[in-house]
């Protein structure tokens, strides 16, 4: 299925990183299947909710995951499971679905969501009205006549339809066959700012273009518009029986895969080959690789899994140290996704985090897990803060031979003495990461102090 990612690709854009859902090739039966299992099938697996309902089952050789639909009081169970995405304005998804013969699209309410999604920021659903996040879904919309149809299901900012759910953007001219593997592929394109109204989806049915729309505003406020988020979500409904189908239903999903889309069509991309090359690698540093600013990110949705804490004193610590990750991602202190501007607040920021995240540990009504994800997420912050001095340095003594510095520097003493200072600190900071990440994010912090002297001289 990845040729299917590649469908109508644009001329100025390239696959990134190629990613499937890796089902086992031994079979699973219902009320077999647990977190454990999608850890191992899903990078970056951040939860799942009644996985019970699945099973993992296979025809000819070629596995799949097939799920349950039992009638309840709200439509049916809802199935659902996350992971965080490499964060990129433009994503492709596709996935094999297949309804089984006979299936019941409903009660007087026909419909349901179905398969993998995406979303960005706050990602909403269930009705929520974010403004700070969206979430594109599958769903599937009866026809009154035992037939239905399929519509991208949008919890963008600016939805109008039947707020506060999501609005519905049809598959032009398809009927859901049953009893027939169908391959579906989507492309969604977040805005490129939150004041522009420049973002899109197309969708594929068998490699025929089957929904084209552009100009959505997914996100209108919090930080810039990226797909984060990999969402499955399968049920009836719908919050009432009335969305509740007459019997149980299967539903099957196989060749699950996304990656997410570079727009290679920057001016550095057009003068000459070896520019290419190098802006090309640029855009794979910045949005594909695991970034230093990605990892910063991954720790704050890894944190926010974990709330609402037990009692407001620790809640109310556990969103300080929240509020400063987000300050040290601030785009504005970022020359790119690994290197730091001069005089960026990134790494005091972290520094404030990880004693925030120290303090928390430290209260006697927090579970042993939230201690431990705490301490696990300080020692990435400090890490990444090694990191990205380090890199910064790298840089400085680039620029320093254009200046005549020298490769060793000694051509410029004051500028030698700060590194020097700089690499003494990381020395310090490194040496005691293991020990305590709050005494190595300090040393990261003076390390920081001594290269903005040389900003104040240059």
């Amino acid at each position: 299925m990845l040729d299917g990612l590649s469908v109508d690709l644009d001329s100025n854009h390239m696959l990134g990183e190629q990613t499937c859902l890796l089902l086992p090739d031994s079979n699973l039966n219902f009320g077999d299947i647990n977190s454990d299992h999608w850890r191992d099938w899903l990078p970056n697996f951040n939860f799942e909710i009644r996985s019970q309902y699945l099973e993992v089952d296979n025809e000819d050789g070629q596995h799949y995951l097939r799920q349950r639909l039992e009638p309840t009081s709200i439509g049916s169970h809802h199935v659902q499971a996350g992971a965080n995405l490499i964060p990129s304005r433009i994503y492709r998804m596709t996935q094999s679905v297949f309804f089984e013969s006979d299936f019941d699209w409903g009660g007087s309410n026909e419909g349901g969501k179905f398969g993998f999604g995406v979303g960005g920021g706050s990602n909403p659903t269930g009705g929520l009205i974010q403004t700070d996040g969206f979430s594109l879904r599958l769903h599937w919309r009866g026809n009154k006549d035992g037939t239905a149809r399929i519509t991208a299901y949008s919890y963008a900012a600016d939805r109008a339809q039947n707020l506060p759910f999501g609005d519905d953007y049809p598959f032009e001219g398809f009927t859901i066959p049953t009893g027939k593997w169908i391959d579906i592929t989507f492309e969604i394109v977040a805005n490129s700012s939150i004041d522009a109204a420049d973002g899109s989806i197309r969708a594929w049915v068998d490699g025929e273009l089957r929904l084209l729309r552009s100009n959505i505003q997914w996100q209108t406020s919090g930080g810039q518009p990226e797909i984060q988020k990999f969402i499955f979500a399968t049920f009836h409904g719908g919050n009432d029986s009335s969305w509740a189908p007459s019997r149980t239903n299967f539903i099957r999903f196989s060749d699950v895969c996304w990656a997410p889309v570079v727009n290679t069509s920057t001016s550095a991309l057009n003068d000459g080959d070896n520019n290419r090359d190098d802006a090309i690698q640029l855009i794979f540093d910045d949005v594909i690789r695991q970034s230093s600013r990605i990892q910063i990110s991954d720790t704050l949705r890894e944190l926010e899994l974990l709330m609402p804490m037990e009692t407001p004193e620790t809640n109310l610590i556990m969103v300080d140290a929240l509020d400063r990750i987000n300050e040290s991602l601030n785009p504005l202190v970022w020359q790119t996704n690994n290197l730091l501007q001069e005089n960026s607040t990134t790494i005091a920021k972290l520094r404030e985090s990880i004693n925030f995240l120290d303090n928390l540990s430290e209260e006697s009504e927090i579970p042993l897990h939230v201690a431990n994800e705490g301490a696990r997420v300080s020692d990435v912050l400090a890490s990444e803060a090694i990191v990205l001095i380090n890199r910064y340095i790298a840089n400085i003594e680039n620029e320093s031979l254009s200046l005549g510095c020298g490769i060793d520097l000694s051509g410029c003493p004051t500028r030698l003495e700060a590194v020097s200072d700089a690499r003494n600190h990381l020395i310090n900071a490194s040496n005691t990461l293991a020990e305590s990440s709050q005494t190595s994010i300090e040393h990261s912090e003076a390390a920081w102090g001594k290269l903005q002297l040389i900003n104040s001289i240059f």
